[in-house]
């Protein structure tokens, strides 16, 4: 296909950690972590499948989960010394302490990201109010997306490793997702997969799907946690009221 999108863009191997943990409804502070392992590997494995660039920290962390849940696997009475029996008893420990670490701060921009658009909407002039129950595009992670689009291939009976590139430049996909919500308006994620036969077009339209998304001209809905996904055009960005006056 020649293009790449870049997941940095998005999130990093934290956000994905929490999102697994938050997707399987397990206390942070008692993590399952030979299930976390497996799904985030399966997730790297996604991304590799689709051409999806990503970065190093995403293998390192993968790395560490597989450390942990091998020293999990070590019998207690094999380790002798008091020190590294302490450690044995949750290796988890520092990696748990630094995600909670993270969702501190991850909420707190949330919050604060909330806030500057609901005090935006106050003083818009003509802006639509937000229908009940939907969450703004900040809350529907690339995961989200991701696991969606999985799932969608599990349902055409088509393995990861059996996607293909297109020969169509992802742009052209771009396109079609842009006239398609300009005409229908808001559009369910999966409806966007009309011939769900093509292998190609399906890694199409997913890549550029996640472009149309960083670059703000889309966003995404839920209408609560992994429910279903729907798209919609980003409302384009108004200029300031004075922005035609000048000094002269």
């Amino acid at each position: 296909m020649g293009y790449k999108v870049d997941l940095d863009a998005f999130s990093g191997p934290m956000d994905l950690l929490l999102y697994l943990v938050r997707r399987s409804e397990v206390d942070i502070y008692d993590i399952p972590i030979a299930e976390i392992t497996e799904q985030f590997v399966g997730y790297i494995e996604l991304m590799d499948a689709l051409d999806i660039e990503y970065a190093a920290a995403f293998l390192v962390m993968a790395a560490t989960l597989m450390d942990i849940k091998a020293r999990t696997l070590l019998p207690s009475e094999a380790i002798d010394d008091d020190a590294e029996q302490d450690d044995w008893l949750d290796p988890r420990e520092e990696l748990i302490r630094e995600l909670l670490e993270y969702k501190k701060v991850r909420d707190t921009a949330i919050y604060l990201d909330e806030r500057f658009e609901d005090r935006s909407r106050r003083f818009e002039s003509g802006g639509e109010t937000p229908q009940v129950g939907e969450r703004p595009l900040e809350e529907v992670q690339v995961w989200d997306l991701m696991s969606a689009f999985a799932d969608l291939l599990k349902e055409t009976g088509q393995a990861v490793s059996e996607i293909v590139s297109s020969e169509l430049p992802v742009k052209s996909f771009m396109s079609q997702i842009l006239a398609r919500l300009e005409s229908f308006g808001r559009v369910e994620f999966t409806l966007l997969f009309e011939d769900r036969s093509d292998r190609a077009a399906l890694i199409g339209v997913f890549l550029a799907l996640l472009e149309l998304m960083r670059m703000r001209k889309v966003r995404a809905f839920q209408d609560g946690d992994f429910a279903r996904i729907t798209i919609e055009l980003c409302a384009p960005e108004q200029p300031p009221e004075n922005s035609g006056t000048t000094g002269d």
